[in-house]
């Protein structure tokens, strides 16, 4: 009969070593998706709750055809809405909806549509305006573009401004209604611009109901750029024209304001 018992203690550690290992699997772990777009401003549903998530998708071969058609950088900016955009909260989205979203709401969702389908970051060549060297600036999505929420969801979409000649006016945050004409205008004057802009904010002055383009340019001018400062100081949402970068030859700041349009080349 053979012993297979030994009194060497090196011995017994080993084959209580090998007895003591597990079978390690490697773990790949998954990053968070980025579909999920936090709404700075807040969708209020029927029920009066306010929603402050939506999901995006990517944008696929046949989303860019049809984008391609649109004819106009509004439309361009519309459709990828309509498309990229798959539902507010838990519900599928309605064109209604994108529609009533805060301007701020439908940029922070075309800035989630574009991270989702060409990456967190965008990158720009231009000369310096201070030294004139030529710069190769990449833009990181995430953390460069400063973003401004709502602290009040509901009180805070309408404001009221006293106006000496005309009393208190009462003021609504452009919706997508709004922003949709400003972009199908782009190329109207700056001022024709602010009575777009004030026509579709304006709801009400020394408790009259607003007359749209008409009341806006029945106000003064004072009154017009203290009403247009304060609803872009209210908005909320990414501050696309905020966006800052340094130079690394002169170390100057060079503020670099991006637009809709530069985030998807249109």
């Amino acid at each position: 009969m053979v012993d297979n018992t030994t009194d060497n203690p090196a011995a017994i550690a080993e084959a209580v070593k090998e007895l003591n290992k597990t079978n390690v699997t490697e773990v790949t772990t998954v990053a968070p998706s980025n579909s999920e777009v936090i709404l700075p401003g807040g969708f209020i549903s029927e029920d009066g709750s306010v929603i402050k998530y939506a999901e995006v998708r990517e944008l696929n071969g046949i989303d860019e055809e049809a984008i391609s058609k649109a004819g106009s950088v509004g439309r361009a900016l519309a459709a990828m809405l309509q498309r990229g955009v798959v539902s507010i909260g838990t519900n599928p989205v309605t064109k209604s909806e994108i529609d009533s979203l805060l301007s701020g709401d439908r940029d922070a969702l075309l800035l989630g549509i574009r991270r989702v389908t060409f990456g967190d970051t965008i990158e720009f060549e231009f000369p310096c305006p201070h030294c004139k060297t030529d710069l190769d600036v990449i833009v990181d999505l995430v953390e460069d573009i400063p973003v401004k929420s709502l602290d009040d969801p509901i009180n805070g979409r309408t404001f009221t401004y006293t106006s000496k000649k005309h009393g208190i006016i009462e003021v609504s945050l452009p919706t997508g209604v709004v922003q949709k004409k400003l972009i199908e205008n782009s190329d109207k004057t700056v001022s024709e611009l602010n009575t777009i802009l004030l026509g579709g904010c304006i709801r009400s002055i020394n408790g009259n109901p607003s007359l749209g383009a008409t009341s806006a340019l029945n106000l003064g001018m004072v009154d017009r750029e203290a009403i247009v400062n304060e609803i872009i100081a209210n908005n909320p949402g990414p501050r696309l024209g905020e966006v800052k970068t340094t130079c690394e030859a002169c170390g100057e700041e060079i503020p670099m304001p991006l637009s809709l349009a530069d985030l998807f080349r249109l």
